[in-house]
């Protein structure tokens, strides 16, 4: 019966180059939702009272929208 020893430390390193991915990609994703919403209330923010009844809206909504 043979034995192989591992190195914890080497087997270690892809886990933590992979665990540094995901959270970098999620902070990206999370950036990009932020940045998408941002400037949709900006957007809605700057249309005047009649174009936002039309898509029903109100600037109590967009007020709101802006606090989340």
């Amino acid at each position: 019966m043979a034995f192989t020893v591992i190195n914890q430390t080497d087997a270690a390193r892809p886990n933590v180059l992979h665990n540094t991915k995901v959270r970098a990609v999620s902070v990206f994703q999370s950036f990009v939702t932020w940045n998408t919403s941002r400037k949709s209330r900006l957007i809605l923010a700057n249309l005047n009272d009649r174009t936002l009844e039309d898509i029903g809206l109100t600037r109590h909504d967009v007020a709101q929208m802006q606090d989340r």
